[in-house]
């Protein structure tokens, strides 16, 4: 019994400590970034972004073109989706990603 609580519980319980004193925001969050999927396990998924002209759309699609998603990013301004499309395609070129997919919404 002794044992059980020396070499599993007491370690586990080191590491949850560890955790909470390392992380600087939600515990959940820190936890789930540590143990959860990596963007890489979304390569060749498809993920349509709204907003993509700018912000945090543009951003998330910088993100995933760098993990080999194929994209259709839509927005309302036709010039930033462009540029946006091809800084994507820059990113995930050696991935096999050829084309990402620009969809204008008129306002």
């Amino acid at each position: 019994m002794w044992l059980l609580i020396w070499f599993v519980v007491l370690p586990a319980l080191v590491g949850l400590l560890y955790i909470f004193v390392k992380q600087d925001c939600n515990l959940l969050l820190t936890i789930c970034e540590h143990f959860g999927k990596k963007p890489e396990s979304l390569q060749g998924k498809v993920v349509w972004v709204t907003g993509a002209s700018s912000g945090i759309g543009r951003e998330l699609c910088y993100e995933l073109a760098k993990a080999g998603c194929k994209l259709i990013v839509t927005g309302t301004r036709k010039e930033r989706l462009e540029e946006t499309r091809s800084n994507c395609l820059k990113l995930n070129k050696s991935l096999g990603v050829n084309d990402v997919i620009v969809l204008d919404m008129v306002r």
